[in-house]
């Protein structure tokens, strides 16, 4: 098969480790050439050296470090992050560039564009691939209410921008499309809807399930008991606070005949376990942490709840639902 005949796609995502748009991409990188595009040649840029990652190279995928891509902003590392990319383009000179969360799409736009236009020229002496650059919306970062109304204003900017810089913006959600053009709409052509999907997926019998749970926490869990769960980073968008405060409003009305089961993990682990400790609910509420294909394990849960501040279409919803 010749260079010409594969589609080079490059996709762009700042942290690998394994939440919601990591799944997006881990989902598109690894069916794209197996089910739709056998004669694509599939590279996933990311930061970190997390469960993205290790999960793509041990399926084959090839990545791409970026060593300055991270969450926070931090203008020195955002120029780094720049030059990372320039660089990664030129490597792998793709036919796509799919961009993926806030901060990736917004650089990612901006330094993509830039190559476009030297593809574009280089197009009319060699056969240099023009790319097309594909934005995938999760969310926008301004809808976080903890941050300012300046800030959520500034980012309101930079996402805009980030839309009107690709060829094309997909939003995973109408809420998600809609958010943004009833500020801005002019971009309504300019954003597709596409929902996230999942494929059918074998569960562990609900016995089975609760003993994997329970060898992931250190507290007994009543089985006699209804077991409340959800599968969550512990992130601020999630709302698990707001779950764990509510433990209390509970307790205070008599109603003990429950407990909260929280797979995952994240940055607001202690946070979350202090947060339970003060509303006097560390033996209703139980961290398993990460657990590997933890949708496996839903048929544990009597209730699915999902108390997010914000999000786009979660998969953990579709696939409690199924």
């Amino acid at each position: 098969m010749s260079n010409a005949d594969t589609t080079k796609i490059l996709y762009c995502i700042t942290k690998s480790n394994f939440g919601g748009a990591q799944r997006y991409v881990y989902d598109l990188a690894t069916n794209l050439r197996k089910s739709y595009q056998p004669n694509s040649d599939v590279v996933v840029a990311h930061g970190g050296n997390g469960r993205l990652a290790k999960k793509l190279r041990k399926v084959g995928i090839n990545t791409h470090y970026l060593q300055s891509a991270q969450r926070d902003v931090n203008v020195l590392k955002e120029i780094t992050l720049a030059s990372e990319l320039i660089g990664c383009f030129f490597a792998h000179r793709p036919n796509i560039i799919h961009l993926n969360s806030s901060k990736m799409g917004a650089l990612g736009a901006f330094i993509g564009r830039m190559y476009w236009l030297y593809t574009l020229v280089a197009s009319l002496f060699t056969s240099y691939p023009v790319p097309t650059i594909i934005f995938t919306a999760h969310g926008w970062a301004f809808e976080e209410t903890r941050f300012s109304l300046i800030k959520r204003r500034i980012m309101l900017l930079f996402q805009t921008i980030t839309v009107i810089l690709s060829t094309k913006t997909i939003a995973v959600s109408e809420h998600t499309k809609q958010v943004i053009t009833q500020k801005c709409s002019f971009l309504q052509n300019s954003i597709t809807v596409i929902h996230n999907g999942v494929e059918n997926f074998d569960r562990s019998p609900k016995q089975q399930a609760r003993e994997i749970i329970q060898a992931n926490v250190s507290t007994p869990i009543d089985k006699n008991r209804q077991w409340i769960g959800t599968i969550a980073e512990l992130h601020h968008n999630k709302g698990l606070d707001t779950l764990i405060e509510a433990v209390r409003k509970l307790k205070d009305t008599s109603k003990k005949d429950f407990h909260i089961l929280i797979i995952g993990g994240g940055e607001e682990k202690e946070h979350l376990q202090s947060l339970a400790d003060e509303n006097d609910a560390s033996d209703i509420v139980h961290f398993a942490g990460y657990v590997d294909d933890a949708r496996t394990l839903l048929h544990a849960f009597d209730v699915f709840v999902l108390p997010s501040r914000k999000e786009g279409f979660p998969y953990t919803i579709l696939e409690a639902g199924i």
